[in-house]
């Protein structure tokens, strides 16, 4: 249990801007890598799915009292949410059909950081690949656990804009609208629940006040 302590004390040095960067020098995933490693160990957990996106495993948690408590946890990989700005101020979200509400859901074009990668650069490959567009300008405004009390899913969310025509090819599997939304549209798609997706609502309040600044 020390070794998941430093490791998300680790997590917020690098979120306040403190963090080491011989932590992340070897392999961008070291993170997730040591994150995988110590919640599925021998002695406080077992790997109970092997998935090809997540796992699922269960380990002891100590709390505070030093009580040690066993807790189910899916081991999800770190993801990159996007807020794509053109140059009319308007925001390009996409409308794509999810497994678990089977209906298209309206939200901002997001996905998995792949083995080698820097938040950043997965976060220009995800945007070739779901919208269609390279973005030259790049800004982080925050990040946040997905759902800390079951899935170890941390998601980078990044303002991008001066937009063009990307190259990338898009995924084979996946069958995406992309649509232009007017920051004013926002909260009242938000309130009517046009938009529902956790990781979308979070990342355009993050991002609205810097839109309309």
């Amino acid at each position: 249990m020390k070794e998941i302590r430093r490791i998300e004390n680790e997590i917020q040095k690098w979120e306040d801007g403190k963090m080491s960067e011989s932590f992340f020098s070897l392999n961008p995933q070291r993170l997730r890598d040591e994150l995988d490693r110590w919640y599925t160990k021998e002695q406080d957990g077992h790997l109970e799915y092997h998935g090809k996106v997540f796992q699922v495993g269960t380990y002891d948690m100590e709390l505070p009292s030093g009580k040690i408590v066993r807790r189910e946890l899916v081991v999800n990989p770190q993801v990159v949410c996007m807020v794509p700005v053109d140059m009319n101020g308007d925001i390009w979200m996409i409308r794509q059909m999810r497994p678990v509400s089977q209906f298209p859901i309206l939200e901002l074009p997001a996905g998995k950081i792949d083995e080698g990668e820097w938040p950043a650069q997965a976060a220009i490959r995800e945007m070739g690949e779901e919208t269609g567009f390279e973005a030259k300008n790049l800004l982080k405004i925050g990040s946040f656990f997905s759902s800390p009390g079951w899935c170890t899913e941390f998601v980078h969310c990044f303002l991008v804009s001066d937009l063009s025509a990307s190259f990338l090819t898009a995924d084979t599997d996946e069958e995406i609208e992309v649509v232009k939304v007017s920051p004013s549209e926002v909260m009242g798609k938000i309130n009517k629940g046009e938009i529902n997706c956790a990781k979308t609502i979070t990342a355009l309040l993050l991002a609205l006040p810097k839109i309309n600044s």
